[in-house]
C-alpha cells in the first residue's frame, strides 16, 4: 500500500476548522491544499474532464476532506469531480447531499430503526404555533429551510422568545422546521463526533436561547462527557446509514434513551477541541490517510 501525500480541504474559507485541518495535515508530512469550490470550474470535453481553481489546473489529488457548510449544486459538482477522478473522499457528494436535508436524513434514520426527535415541517411561519403544539409545546428548536436545507436556527424557550423569532421568520418567508427540545432537567443536548465509523468524543451542549444563527454553535458552551454504549451505538449507526466518514450526531438524551435531531457533515472543531483537549483535526487527517492508503491513487484533475 502506498501512503497518500496530497490532501485537499474543500471549503469556502481558510479560517477556523479549515486552517486546523491544513496544519494537522502538514504536521503529518502531507502536502495540503485549500480549494474554494466557488472558485473552481469543472468541464468535460469528449472523454476528458478537467478541474480548475482560480484558472489553474488542480492536478493530482489523493485525499479530500470536504468542509461544505452551505451545500450548493456547484460545490457538490466539484466534489463529485474529485471523486470520479479517483480521489478518496471522506464524505461523498451523495452523502453530504443526503445529510444536508434535515427532514430527509431523519426520515431515513427513523425508517432504519434509529429513534429521532419529534420533528415537523411547515410551509410558512403562519402555522408555527400549531406545529409547536404537535411537538409538545415549548421549548422548541426552529429551523429556517431553503431548498430543503437548514439556513438558520433558533432555540425558543419562552413565549416572548418565540414572538421575537416569529417576527424574523415571517420576514424570511421560508419553510419552517420545528423540533422538540429540552423539556426536562434530566434531558441534555449531546453532540457526538464520529470519524471513520468510530466515535471519537462527545460533549454536552448548552446553547444560547433566542439567538438566530446559521447553527446553534455561536454562544454555545461545551462540556466534555463520558459516553454510554447506547450513545456510541446510535451515533455510529447514524454515520453508517448516512454514509458519512466524518459527522457530528446531535441527540437529545434522557436517561440513556437518545433521539437524533440533527447531523452535521462539516462540524466545527475548535470548540470541540477546546472542550475535550483532543487533536480532532489530526484524527480526521489520520483517518483520511488510513482509508486513502487502501484507495487507488488519483488521476490528475
Amino acid at each position: 500500500m502506498t501512503r497518500p501525500t496530497t490532501l485537499v480541504v474543500l471549503a469556502r474559507t481558510r479560517r477556523g476548522t479549515t486552517q486546523r485541518l491544513l496544519r494537522a495535515a502538514r504536521a503529518r508530512g502531507l502536502s495540503p491544499r485549500f480549494l474554494d469550490p466557488a472558485a473552481c470550474t469543472a468541464y468535460v470535453d469528449g472523454q476528458r474532464s478537467r478541474l480548475l481553481h482560480r484558472g489553474k489546473r488542480v492536478g493530482e489529488v489523493e485525499l479530500v476532506v470536504p468542509r461544505l457548510r452551505t451545500v450548493s449544486s456547484h460545490a457538490l459538482a466539484v466534489l463529485h469531480h474529485l471523486e470520479t477522478a479517483g480521489a478518496h473522499v471522506l464524505n461523498s457528494a451523495e452523502a453530504i447531499s443526503r445529510a444536508s436535508h434535515p427532514m430527509h436524513a431523519l426520515q431515513l434514520l427513523a425508517h432504519h430503526g434509529i429513534d429521532v426527535s419529534r420533528t415537523v415541517v411547515g410551509r410558512d411561519a403562519r402555522g408555527v404555533r400549531r406545529l409547536i403544539e404537535w411537538v409538545g409545546g415549548l421549548p422548541v428548536r426552529l429551523g429556517v429551510l431553503r431548498g430543503g436545507e437548514r439556513r438558520a436556527t433558533v432555540i425558543c424557550e419562552t413565549p416572548h422568545s418565540l414572538e421575537a423569532a416569529l417576527e424574523v421568520l415571517f420576514r424570511l418567508g421560508q419553510d419552517i422546521l420545528v423540533q422538540r427540545y429540552l423539556h426536562a432537567p434530566s434531558e441534555r443536548d449531546v453532540r457526538v463526533l464520529v470519524v471513520g465509523g468510530h466515535v471519537v468524543c462527545g460533549v454536552r451542549r448548552i446553547p444560547q436561547p433566542g439567538r438566530l444563527a446559521r447553527a446553534i454553535e455561536p454562544g454555545t458552551r461545551y462540556e466534555s462527557i463520558p459516553l454510554s454504549s447506547k450513545l456510541v451505538e446510535v451515533a455510529e449507526a447514524t454515520a453508517r446509514l448516512l454514509g458519512l466518514g466524518v459527522v457530528a450526531v446531535d441527540m437529545l438524551d434522557r436517561d440513556d434513551h437518545p433521539r437524533v435531531f440533527e447531523v452535521d457533515a462539516a462540524p466545527a472543531l475548535l470548540a470541540l477541541e477546546k472542550a475535550t483537549g483532543r487533536d480532532l483535526a489530526g484524527t480526521i487527517v489520520e483517518a483520511a490517510v488510513s482509508e486513502g492508503s487502501r484507495w487507488a491513487v488519483s488521476a490528475p484533475c
